[in-house]
């Protein structure tokens, strides 16, 4: 009969946890039973504990996902016409990680990079919440890397300078990667 009590309360205590854990910011409450009315602003918690040398500080917030808090969603299709076919799964592998790398560089929360195979085309699923914007998404995962070429000025240094100071002694030439 204890253990049945003690596992009652804990469910309880999990279940207190959880809901306190997962209180959105700012969340009002609103309702009204006979005479008595409630109109209650609840927060979230904060834990900051401090241990002497050890200090632990968390704002339990709850970040939202793509379906709550709006974004963004884009769908890439690579052009692989050119490739080989024993090539092409590495390539699409490429594309993809070129795409996560340009995204997880501005240090966006939880973007999804996918990659699908529809018949013969290769595409890449990207979903980036808190965006909202479609030609800034583009701008940001969709821009082709760009290869220019200098070739050394007649001029030349003997110390170590700064790179600014080498574009000084830089001729570009019309060469590119492409």
């Amino acid at each position: 009969m204890k253990s049945k009590r003690k596992l009652l309360w804990f469910i309880i205590f999990l279940v207190l946890f959880s809901t306190i854990v997962d209180l959105p910011q700012n969340y009002r409450i609103k309702f009204d039973i006979g005479s008595m009315k409630i109109d209650r602003v609840i927060n979230a918690p904060s834990i900051n504990i401090d241990l002497g040398r050890i200090k632990i500080k968390n704002d339990l917030k709850t970040h939202l996902g793509l379906d709550l808090s709006g974004g963004t969603h884009l769908v890439l299709e690579a052009d692989m016409k050119n490739i080989s076919s024993s090539d092409k799964e590495k390539a699409f592998d490429s594309a993809k990680n070129i795409v996560e790398r340009r995204i997880n560089l501005f240090g966006l929360t939880e973007p999804i990079v996918q990659k699908t195979k529809v018949g013969n085309s290769f595409r890449i699923i990207v979903e980036i919440p808190g965006i909202s914007d479609v030609s800034s998404a583009i701008d940001l995962i969709g821009k082709t890397a760009q290869l220019a070429f200098y070739e050394e000025a007649s001029q030349t240094a003997n110390l170590a300078t700064p790179s600014s100071v080498l574009e000084l002694w830089s001729k570009k030439t019309d060469l590119t990667g492409s």
